[in-house]
């Protein structure tokens, strides 16, 4: 994740970790989701442009988004992605644990 400091030459961002920026294909590989899923995040404000994904523009004003697989995980399934997709992790015992969770919560 990027930081922005204000310097004698303006704002520079500066990063505080490694971010991890892919295509699309293989952020929908690695996160599991369907292209219409990451239209969706994006059109509904989910994720934001130029922190969660940039736009690229290539020729003809046709255009490519690189997505922070960080980020987005974290916004999208509210997990760090080294737990996302670590080979041990059970994604819907996580999700049947936090339904108990809330449920005990309620008094159900």
């Amino acid at each position: 994740m990027a930081q922005e400091k204000q310097s004698r030459c303006g704002v520079v961002r500066v990063m505080t970790k490694q971010e991890l920026w892919e295509s699309t294909l293989n952020t929908m590989q690695i996160l599991k989701l369907t292209r219409a899923d990451l239209n969706a995040l994006r059109k509904h404000n989910v994720l934001k442009e130029d922190i969660d994904y940039k736009k690229i523009y290539k020729k003809n004003n046709i255009h490519i988004y690189k997505y922070n697989l960080e980020n987005s995980c974290h916004k999208i399934y509210a997990l760090p992605l080294k737990t996302f997709t670590d080979p041990n992790f059970d994604y819907s015992a996580h999700v049947s644990r936090k339904f108990e969770e809330a449920n005990a919560r309620r008094g159900k």
